[in-house]
C-alpha cells in the first residue's frame, strides 16, 4: 500500500510513489508468468525464460514494452590446489574444447553475448582488446597427445537446481570428451557444492556472478591470492595480478583503472583460473499502460531514482 507520508517527489513536486498499490504474484513457472502477462493477470513481470525471447518479441513486442538487461555473468572455474589442471597444458587444451557459440545457442537461445571478461560489451567497464582462447578442438586433441595426458580423468560439479549450471557442463563435458578427456558431472544440491568447492573436491566447477557495479568486487573478490572466495574456488595465485587489482583499487581516474584490469584480465586468460563463459540477459515485459517505469541495473524492482518508485498507470 501506498504510504501517504514518504518523504520524496518528483521534479514537478509531486509525491512518490504514484501507484496506490502493488499485489506481487509469485509464479515459479516461466510459462505461467507470460501467461499470466498475456493474460492481463500481471502488468509486469520480471524476466521471461530466454527459449521465449525471440519469439515473443516477434509476435507480441509491439503491444508490450519489454527491458532486457545484463544481470550476471558465468565461467567455468579450474581447481589449482589439487588435480590434473594444476597442469597448464591441460587447461589450455580443456579452454580450447569449450563451444561457447553452442552453449550461446543450447543454453541461451541467442540470447546475451560470449564473454571473454567480466563485463558485456557497451557497459562502461567493458575493457577492449581482450583476448581469450578459441575453441579449437584439434588443437586440443594435439595439446592432451603432447602431454601424454589421453583419457585423463576430470570431474566437472555444478548446482542441480539451475538449469543453466546442468546445460553448460553438459555442453562442457562432450566438448572434452570429444577431445579426449574423460570428462565426468557431478550435480549437487547447494550446501554439497559450496563444500566440495571449498574443499576443493573437483577439477572444474561451475561458477558466476550477479552485476558488479564496481570491476574490484569482482577482480579483487574473486582472484586475488588473499581473497577467501578464491582460497575456496580456484585457488589461484598470480603476484602481478595481485598487485595490478591492489593498484587499480586506490585508482581514481577511470581510464587508468581500465588500463590496469585489462591487463590483469589477460593474465586470467592465459593462466586460466577462469574461462569466461556467457553473460546473463534478463527481459522484463510490462503491459503499454505501464508508464515511467525502468528496472534498474542490478534487476531491482524499485531503486532510488526509478523502478515501481516512479511507475504509473494509464491508457
Amino acid at each position: 500500500m501506498r504510504f501517504e507520508n514518504y518523504f520524496e517527489t518528483d521534479a514537478e513536486g509531486h509525491s512518490l510513489p504514484y501507484l496506490d498499490e502493488i499485489i506481487a504474484k509469485p509464479k515459479r513457472e516461466d510459462s505461467v508468468r507470460l501467461t499470466a502477462l498475456r493474460t492481463g493477470q500481471v502488468h509486469l513481470i520480471n524476466e521471461m525464460a530466454p527459449a521465449d525471447v525471440e519469439r515473443f518479441m516477434k509476435e507480441h513486442g509491439a503491444k508490450y514494452h519489454t527491458w532486457p538487461r545484463h544481470s550476471a555473468g558465468y565461467y567455468l572455474v579450474f581447481n589449482w590446489r589439487r588435480g590434473v589442471f594444476q597442469d597448464k597444458r591441460l587447461r589450455t587444451a580443456a579452454a580450447h574444447a569449450i563451444d561457447r557459440e553452442a552453449i550461446h545457442q543450447a543454453v541461451y537461445y541467442g540470447q546475451g553475448e560470449i564473454l571473454n571478461q567480466c563485463y558485456p560489451k557497451g557497459d562502461p567497464w567493458y575493457l577492449e582488446g581482450v583476448r581469450s582462447l578459441e575453441y579449437d578442438p584439434d588443437r586440443a586433441k594435439a595439446m592432451l597427445k603432447e602431454a601424454r595426458a589421453v583419457g585423463t580423468a576430470v570431474k566437472i560439479i555444478a548446482h542441480t537446481n539451475l538449469a543453466i549450471a546442468r546445460e553448460t557442463v553438459q555442453v562442457v563435458q562432450e566438448g572434452w570428451n570429444a577431445v579426449g578427456f574423460k570428462a565426468t558431472l557431478e550435480l549437487l544440491d547447494t550446501a554439497p557444492v559450496v563444500a566440495a568447492f571449498r574443499e576443493g573436491h573437483f577439477d572444474a566447477g561451475f561458477g558466476g556472478y550477479t552485476y558488479r557495479f564496481d570491476p574490484n568486487d569482482f577482480y579483487a573478490r574473486n582472484l586475488h591470492s588473499q581473497s577467501e572466495w578464491n582460497r575456496g574456488n580456484s585457488g589461484w595465485h598470480n603476484e602481478r595480478y595481485d598487485r595490478l587489482v591492489e593498484e587499480a583499487k586506490r585508482t581514481v581516474d577511470m581510464a587508468q583503472r581500465k588500463a590496469l584490469y585489462t591487463e590483469a584480465q589477460s593474465i586470467i586468460n592465459v593462466e586460466l583460473p577462469h574461462f569466461h563463459l556467457h553473460d546473463v540477459v534478463r527481459t522484463s515485459a510490462a503491459v503499454k499502460e505501464l508508464r515511467g517505469y525502468q528496472p534498474g541495473l542490478g534487476g531491482a524492482l524499485t531503486y532510488h531514482g526509478g523502478g515501481l518508485r516512479t511507475a504509473s498507470i494509464g491508457a
